[in-house]
């Protein structure tokens, strides 16, 4: 749960009208602000759908809206393999799908991921979000080098 003050929502509000809208986001731990915060113009998706630049221009914003000591969890798809290693990493992951969608993911929907989504690899994901204001209080990797979790303050 974010922590806001008055300033805080009246900022919130003003970055949510500046921005535009976003239908919808699906991470179970985001709460409305981030939401809002999480606005672009051509995309109703969640912050994996959001292209590079557009993850940098969300947690910018996240980071604005927190106070001092505030902090932010993401766990999300991240790849945190050596790109030497990407085609027998992500194939490995894709063979873990289920045959169909009705057991859970299915391969096609993890080969949709990799294709269209855009999930990001740590070498870039972890710059962002330093460069974005946060500090990096505690990073978690999959050991198949798929999903990422971060503690950021």
């Amino acid at each position: 749960m974010i922590d806001r003050n008055a300033e805080d929502e009246t900022r919130l509000a003003q970055t949510a009208s500046l921005g535009s809208h976003l239908d919808r986001i699906e991470a179970e731990e985001t709460s409305r602000a981030i939401r809002l915060l999480l606005a672009h113009p051509l995309l109703t998706a969640d912050a994996g759908r959001l292209p590079d630049f557009w993850k940098v221009i969300a947690l910018v914003r996240i980071h604005q809206i927190l106070r001092p000591g505030g902090g932010l969890c993401r766990w999300d798809v991240v790849y945190s393999f050596d790109p030497a290693l990407a085609e027998d990493r992500i194939e490995a992951w894709c063979c873990t799908g289920n045959t169909t969608a009705d057991d859970g993911w299915s391969r096609g929907e993890l080969e949709e991921h990799v294709r269209d989504e855009h999930s990001t690899s740590s070498l870039l994901l972890e710059p962002i979000m330093q460069r974005s204001g946060f500090t990096i209080e505690d990073a978690e990797y999959s050991d198949d080098g798929i999903f990422g979790k971060y503690v950021l303050q």
